[in-house]
């Protein structure tokens, strides 16, 4: 001062450094989980500073002057997206404050799954469960724990999406089984979801074996009616029922009938068919019905057509047949009236058809019975014998006839009896001056029906009598 110098004076200054901080700028957290983040700075003795303001999708209130290190907060993501936080951080040392930091942090948010919680299905048929989320990109995994009554195993950490198991129920009731799903989505776990599968039972359906029947005929097809179960029957034509168990099928062509069976409780169905074989039937015609008489025969004259291969013939009843295994046996029925044949035809498939004939038998009319007279040749005039009287009870209305006649003059010379000798419708024979030998006479009577029958009377007469017996005609005849 005043010129003078004084001595040296030294001012030392410690200039601090601006702290800043040194971690890393960004992180990813789940929803849920504490962040953990430790903030660094390269200036010894650094304390820390930090805001965080309410975001959209986060549920956590905003945070100021905060200066907690590490920071530990656990950001809960309220939405089905990723939300960026952004964290403004200070570091002071020395007294100094440094530059504003900005720490931004992804909250990933926990994944659930938003597909269905339940699901009814019937045995044998796939889960057919698509697992799904609002969270892109979610991955699942899933578990099943063995159900008695269910004929899988356990299954565990499986990743398939959809579910497509075929759970099998080997039961006759619902079956629930469980399924555990975790979804994962941005490397976060999320909840553990319950997925409940009721496998409804599935009825058995049975259509019956395949059988063949003959055109005409019918079969039951089908099973014993189950309890619980109802039934549809297609196509419909030619069945008693189509809603039984077991109707009764009658089809005209070969057909096949299929059953679908579906179990009142869950509505699970089973399906099975079963072919009705149809085999035509042969035809038969036993020909026209046919009178005869008592004591006559006729042939029966039956025609088979159609069917399959060689025909065979039955006839019933038996009686009077001279077969019953042929097509045209002779029937020789003895019953008077109507006599009703029965032929069934029957081809090598066993189909059959039936006809029948009549055989009427007419009764024969009484012509008496046979008789004899002997009487003696006189001179007296008019001698004659009443034949008639010779064959006891008969019915008028006959013809009487004479068989020719030799003598023994003549030997071996046939001879007429005249006309004028025989009376027909009488039966009065009168015998002057005929020839002394033996002369037969039929007595033949024709009912209404058509039918004769005779009866004869052999007489002899002699030439030379006894004279006990050698009196007028209508004393000594026998």
């Amino acid at each position: 001062a005043n010129g003078c110098a004084g001595p040296s004076f030294t001012f030392t200054v410690t200039v601090n450094p601006s702290p800043t901080v040194s971690s890393v700028a960004t992180a990813t957290v789940c929803s849920g989980t504490a962040m953990n983040y430790d903030i660094t700075s390269a200036t010894a003795g650094a304390t820390f500073s930090w805001s965080r303001a309410a975001v959209a999708g986060i549920s956590n209130a905003a945070a100021s002057n905060q200066s907690t290190d590490p920071i530990t907060e656990i950001l809960v993501n309220t939405t089905a997206n990723p939300i960026t936080v952004t964290y403004t951080i200070t570091a002071t040392a020395n007294g100094c404050a440094g530059p504003s930091f900005t720490l931004t942090v992804t909250v990933n948010p926990t994944a659930t799954i938003s597909s269905a919680a339940s699901k009814t299905i019937c045995s044998n048929t796939s889960v057919a469960y698509t697992i799904t989320s609002a969270t892109a990109g979610t991955t699942y995994n899933w578990s099943r724990a063995a159900v008695v009554g269910i004929s899988n195993v356990a299954a565990t950490n499986q990743t398939t999406n959809p579910i497509a198991e075929v759970l099998v129920n080997i039961t006759s009731s619902p079956i629930t089984v469980t399924y555990t799903i975790t979804p994962t989505a941005n490397g976060c776990t999320g909840t553990v979801f319950n997925f409940t599968v009721v496998v409804n039972p599935v009825p058995t359906a049975n259509a019956g074996p395949d059988v063949t029947i003959c055109a005409g005929t019918g079969t039951l097809i089908g099973s014993a009616n189950v309890a619980g179960n109802t039934y549809l029957w297609s196509p419909t034509t030619n069945l008693s029922s189509s809603t039984v168990s077991n109707p009764t099928a009658t089809p005209l062509t070969t057909t096949t009938y299929t059953v679908t069976v579906t179990a009142t409780a869950g509505g699970c169905t089973a399906v099975d068919a079963v072919l009705v074989t149809v085999n035509p039937r042969p035809t038969v015609n036993a020909g026209s019905d046919v009178s005869i008489c008592n004591g006559t025969s006729t042939t029966l004259n039956a025609v088979g057509l159609g069917g399959t291969g060689t025909l065979s013939y039955f006839w019933s009843p038996s009686t009077g047949l001279s077969s019953t295994s042929i097509a045209n046996p002779v029937a020789s029925p003895t019953t008077i009236g109507a006599n009703t044949y029965t032929v069934v035809i029957t081809d090598i498939n066993g189909c059959t058809n039936t006809d029948v004939v009549v055989v009427t038998v007419q009764a024969l009319p009484n012509a008496g019975t046979n008789g004899t007279s002997t009487a003696c040749k006189t001179d007296i005039a008019s001698s004659t014998i009443d034949l008639s009287t010779r064959i006891g009870t008969f019915d008028p209305g006959g013809t009487w006839t004479a068989a020719t006649f030799t003598t023994t003059n003549t030997g071996a010379t046939t001879y007429t009896v005249p006309a004028a000798k025989l009376n027909a419708s009488t039966g009065v024979f009168t015998y002057t001056g005929m020839p002394a030998t033996t002369y037969v006479f039929t007595y033949t009577v024709t009912n209404a029906a058509g039918c004769s029958k005779s009866s004869t009377v052999t007489v002899t007469i002699n030439t030379c009598c006894p004279p006990a017996i050698c009196l007028p005609m209508s004393s000594t005849r026998n």
